[in-house]
């Protein structure tokens, strides 16, 4: 017999697939040459540090989003090259550059932002109000309960 934590990754490993297939994955008409999930997700990454009150450098950013250091590297500067994000260099280390977001890119994430949230409400027009209800109160559990969970634990 599994243990809870066995079959929470287990659960955990099947449920991505899921959210990838029926609420994730991309409208392709949608998508804009070069821009994709992931520069989306270095702008909201940027947003949530800026919330917290945080300037993050590129490592930082590779580190949140569990991608290379090399691959952080090429989204920024297709960001940068966009005018979304700015690169400030670290005043006690010249070699660490810290990043955040400008005007225009903190446009760009709330469109997107608006953009997906427009796409989802598509892909659950189909279910219930109970259905709804349900999925509802299972994220509220699930973001309560992940929100215990120390971003040190991504070392």
């Amino acid at each position: 017999m599994k243990s809870d934590i066995e079959t929470v990754s287990s659960q955990l490993e099947s449920i991505f697939g899921v959210f990838f297939k029926y609420i994730l994955r991309s409208d392709q008409s949608k998508i804009e040459k070069g821009f994709g999930r992931t520069h989306y997700e270095v702008l909201s990454a940027l947003l949530i540090a800026e919330k917290d009150n945080e300037v993050i450098s590129l490592s930082e950013i590779a580190k949140r989003l569990l991608i290379s250091k090399a691959y952080t590297t090429a989204l920024t500067d297709k960001l940068f090259n966009e005018g979304l994000i700015e690169r400030i260099p670290d005043k006690d280390d010249r070699r660490v550059i810290k990043i955040i977001l400008t005007k225009k890119g903190r446009i760009v994430l709330r469109e997107k932002t608006e953009d997906n949230i427009s796409t989802y409400k598509k892909r659950l027009s189909n279910l219930t109000e109970d259905d709804l209800g349900v999925l509802s109160r299972s994220f509220e559990d699930i973001k309560k309960i992940l929100s215990k969970i120390e971003v040190n634990d991504f070392n």
